[in-house]
């Protein structure tokens, strides 16, 4: 009678365990999506700041930045001419700090925002056909 009790206590301890865990890990608001997202973006922002660093900026504006942002300047090239030399830095450093951060995720709106105090404009991406791209305002002077 004892072995059964001490048995069902046990199975009942492991139970309980499972559903405590189960519970935590839906409740702790990261979603499968987001962790997803982040890792995506994690290799993305690398692969972008390769590109930066190569100098290749065209190629750059064309793969990772907001094609709505793009066209609203006139155009890659107009997009390219006004993404200068201090620009490029500025970028450049905001991506570096970027990948080494949590972001926010917004699922409604497909954004992923990178906060930090060192930053004055966060980073952000929108997710456009299953894309990731810079939004504009990070290019706003």
């Amino acid at each position: 009678m004892k072995k059964i009790k001490l048995y069902s206590l046990k199975a009942l301890f492991i139970l309980v365990l499972i559903i405590s865990s189960s519970l935590l890990w839906n409740c702790s608001g990261a979603s499968p999506e987001l962790s997803e997202y982040r890792n995506a973006l994690k290799i993305q922002m690398q692969t972008m700041l390769n590109t930066l660093n190569g100098g290749h900026y065209s190629q750059f504006m064309q793969d990772y930045v907001e094609p709505s942002y793009i066209s609203k300047l006139g155009g890659l090239d107009q997009a390219v001419v006004q993404f200068d030399n201090q620009k490029q830095k500025e970028v450049y450093a905001k991506l570096q700090i970027a990948k080494n951060i949590e972001p926010l995720y917004s699922s409604k709106s497909k954004l992923m925002t990178y906060i930090d105090n060192s930053m004055p404009i966060p980073v952000t991406f929108k997710m456009v056909n299953g894309k990731w791209y810079l939004t504009g305002d990070m290019f706003q002077n």
